[in-house]
């Protein structure tokens, strides 16, 4: 007991404890230098060191939870996630790249400012994520090195965070530092015009030092492999041209109020309808996409999404007093989209209970929810009256349904393998419907923010409300 008591009045002295705070602080900065380890791990790790020995008791090592500052920062990283996640950033950012064309210096500026107002608003980590992929992509369609606008991608991601108040932590950790010692407050944008002058002076000399270092550099000769989207099934199915939007010429269709089951559509007009799109005046929920079932009822202002030769298609909607409606690609992207409603292929498995019997009797309609759009067997593709072709090993079946089927699709292992992740597909897919909705929601928040103290709303409140929306 002795020991012990002494061990603890040892460890309690101020040298021992000063010392334990050093070599705390050193191993947590060299840690997050390596990278071996993640950095919330670390930050516990360090967390727990310094509460058993007593350097800090638990009110101070929880404190910071209660800071208005770290909760700020935690709604923001979820607005931040809705913004990536609708594709509003995206969408932005892909249109403003546009105006640079191939040229690399005009590319290399429109980056950096691009970068820097989007890191004004989100993190930077973020900001790189997302940016990242439309960048690369920009490199290999005007030939020039992925480097070249690498680099200025990193500098503006952290230049842009000190234009505005929530941009970067510190500003929010300094903010709130001067509200608690009850000294004037930052307001929203007091750090942007010091932040303009530090990203012009840092385009000014980036600009001629990357061109130095990276300019000696050959031109890299970029692989042309792409990745498998979703849009690329149905070219890879050579049905991409065999998808078509109908919808009612009048008032009056004579869809309206009659059930799939009812019309039997595919029997009468070897037409499949893949998926009905329902408007709706809430601006929470802009677009319903639902699969067709034997009970749907079609309504007025639907818009119906279809597959079949073009005859087929247009002697159905001649019947029906429907028009079709012209399609443009905008940025590769086919007639159909994939919020609550996916594509995935199958591949039949040897063990499968399915082979040598007809297609129909799998009832993935009613097992599932899914329609299968295609076969591939042998290299060949087929979409015409497949219910009643024989499965045979081997197959490939394209499958269409919501995201939830498809899932439940995945854990049948046995009788067939989903090729690639389903879960994963479904969280990649950006909710860009819902852009408007959460570029208004960014928009207030922002305002708040700005005038907060005329309104008199916190920022933390309009952080708050505003990731709750998001959600």
């Amino acid at each position: 007991m002795d020991y012990f008591s002494g061990f603890s009045q040892w460890i309690a002295s101020q040298e021992v404890q000063v010392g334990i705070t050093i070599l705390t602080f050193t191993a947590t900065i060299l840690a997050f230098m390596f990278s071996k380890v993640r950095s919330d791990i670390i930050a516990l790790c360090s967390t727990a060191v310094l509460l058993t020995t007593g350097v800090i008791n638990s009110k101070a090592a929880l404190a910071g939870f209660s800071n208005s500052a770290v909760v700020i920062m935690i709604g923001l990283f979820i607005v931040g996630g809705a913004v990536f996640q609708t594709g509003l950033a995206r969408i932005i950012s892909s249109k403003l790249l546009k105006l640079a064309g191939t040229s690399e210096k005009r590319l290399f500026f429109l980056v950096m400012i691009v970068t820097s107002v989007v890191a004004a608003f989100v993190s930077n980590t973020g900001t790189v994520a997302l940016l990242l992929p439309i960048v690369l992509a920009m490199s290999k369609s005007a030939g020039i090195s992925p480097g070249t606008l690498m680099m200025p991608l990193a500098f503006a991601s952290s230049m842009g965070g000190i234009l505005t108040l929530i941009g970067t932590p510190p500003n929010l950790i300094v903010s709130n530092y001067l509200t608690e010692n009850n000294l004037p407050q930052f307001s929203f944008f007091d750090f942007t015009p010091i932040g303009l002058v530090c990203i012009a002076v840092g385009m000014i000399f980036l600009w001629p030092l990357c061109r130095f270092f990276l300019g000696k550099k050959n031109k890299e000769s970029l692989e042309k492999k792409e990745e498998r989207s979703l849009a690329s099934l149905l070219n890879d199915y050579h049905i991409d041209d065999c998808v078509f939007r109908l919808r009612a010429n009048s008032s009056h269709s004579l869809l309206e109020g009659r059930t799939a089951s009812e019309l039997d559509i595919h029997r009468n007009f070897g037409v499949t309808i893949l998926e009905v799109r329902r408007e709706s005046r809430s601006i929470f929920n802009t677009v319903i996409q639902e699969t067709v079932k034997a009970d749907t009822v079609f309504n007025m202002g639907d818009t119906l999404y279809v597959l079949g030769h073009r005859d087929q298609v247009e002697s159905f909607a001649k019947r029906h007093n429907l028009s079709i409606l012209q399609d443009e690609e905008i940025n590769g992207k086919g007639k159909l989209d994939f919020y609550e409603i996916g594509l995935t292929e199958i591949l039949i498995t040897p063990d499968s209970a399915l082979i040598n019997r007809p297609l129909r009797a799998a009832n993935f309609k009613e097992r599932f929810g899914l329609s299968v759009l295609a076969i591939k067997r042998k290299g060949k593709y087929k979409f015409d009256d497949i219910l009643d072709d024989t499965i045979s090993n081997g197959d490939m079946l394209l499958m269409h349904g919501s995201w939830k089927g498809i899932e439940s699709l995945a854990k049948k292992s046995r009788e067939w393998l989903v090729i690639g992740r389903p879960e994963d597909d479904a969280a990649s897919v950006p909710l860009d419907h819902k852009a408007p909705l959460a570029a208004v929601i960014m928009l207030l928040m922002v305002l708040a923010m700005v005038f907060e103290k005329q309104i008199g709303i916190p920022s933390v409140a309009s952080v708050i409300v505003a990731g709750l929306a998001m959600v």
